[in-house]
């Protein structure tokens, strides 16, 4: 759902787009509603807001959605100093579609979603990112606090591994640099049905 301005629905804070989520792969349909409130409660940066909603299509019943604040810079919840970045891990079919700005990197695939434009310089400094965090991972190196705010890095970990998010290491994972502190910071929690 995207509005031409900032909008507030369901009592969330404004934002110009929401997205419906239809928990397909949770039952319960609680998983990601639960996820995202224990992500607030860790006080990790950047969560977005949400709300249940029962979707009716022309008078007929569609069912139980979660309604979600979009991740995108400027929504609201997330902005990014200039200089920043904003990109999602995903499935490489995903990433590799018309339209999409992404880079690959260590067989990651990962769309950029801000800045919109199509910078090398933006996606060099991505490439580069996700290769000098695998490096450091891999060689138990000291300059992986220098590199990520480890705290969001811990927090996200914590989430996907407490929720047995089946996506955790492959698909719908965000990460961002904020033009400021040049640390890159795992988030906004997304999707852990």
């Amino acid at each position: 759902i995207s509005f031409g301005e900032k909008k507030s629905i369901l009592g969330m804070s404004a934002s110009s787009s929401y997205v419906l989520t239809s928990n397909y792969y949770d039952e319960s349909e609680i998983k990601n509603y639960i996820a995202l409130e224990t992500a607030r409660r860790l006080n990790m940066k950047n969560v977005p807001e949400c709300e249940y909603a029962n979707l009716y299509v022309n008078g007929k019943y569609r069912g139980l959605y979660l309604v979600i604040q979009k991740i995108k810079e400027g929504n609201g919840f997330l902005n990014l100093e200039s200089g920043g970045y904003l990109a999602k891990f995903d499935y490489e079919e995903r990433v590799k579609t018309e339209d999409n700005v992404w880079v690959e990197a260590n067989n990651k695939y990962a769309k950029v979603l801000f800045p919109k434009k199509d910078d090398p310089r933006i996606k060099d400094e991505i490439t580069r990112d996700i290769e000098r965090i695998d490096a450091a991972i891999k060689d138990k190196n000291d300059e992986l606090t220098d590199l990520i705010d480890m705290e969001s890095f811990v927090q996200y970990y914590l989430i996907q591994e407490f929720f047995e998010n089946g996506d955790a290491d492959r698909a719908s994972q965000y990460f961002y640099k904020d033009g400021k502190d040049g640390k890159v910071t795992a988030g906004p929690i997304w999707d852990v049905d």
